[in-house]
C-alpha cells in the first residue's frame, strides 16, 4: 500500500497557491506545512527537480523494511539511508531509503 508520494516542483509557493485552489474543489486540504514543504493529504510537495519523485510503501513490519532495502541494493539501487528509526518524522517512524535507476527516492516505512 502506499504510504505517500512527494511531488517535486519547481516552485513551491506557486504549485501549493494552484493545488489549494484546485484541490479544495474535491475536498482535499493541506493537512501539513513546513518552510519547504506543503502536504495535501498524502500528497507531499517540495522545490526541487520536477522530474524526480518520492514513493512510500508502507509495510507491515521493521524486518519487511530491512528485506525490501536489502533486496534493492541487491537488484543495483543506491542507497539513500539505511533502515531504522526516523525520529524527526515520528518517534516510531522505522524506514529505508533509496534510489531507482532514474534517480527516484523509494522508501519502505512501519509505523510501529
Amino acid at each position: 500500500m502506499i504510504d505517500h508520494i512527494t511531488m517535486q516542483v519547481s516552485d513551491l509557493k506557486k504549485a501549493k497557491e494552484f493545488y489549494e485552489k484546485v484541490l479544495n474543489e474535491i475536498g482535499i486540504k493541506i493537512v501539513v506545512e513546513h518552510e519547504n514543504a506543503v502536504c495535501f493529504g498524502q500528497v507531499w510537495m517540495v522545490e526541487g527537480n520536477p522530474n524526480k519523485f518520492h514513493l512510500a510503501f508502507t509495510v507491515n513490519s521493521e524486518e519487511e523494511v530491512n528485506n525490501f532495502y536489502k533486496k534493492a541494493l541487491e537488484s543495483g539501487a543506491t542507497d539513500n539511508g539505511a533502515p531504522g528509526i526516523r525520529e524527526h518524522y515520528a518517534p516510531n517512524y522505522y524506514a529505508c531509503f533509496f534510489h531507482d535507476f532514474d534517480g527516484n527516492n523509494i522508501e519502505a516505512v512501519y509505523h510501529e
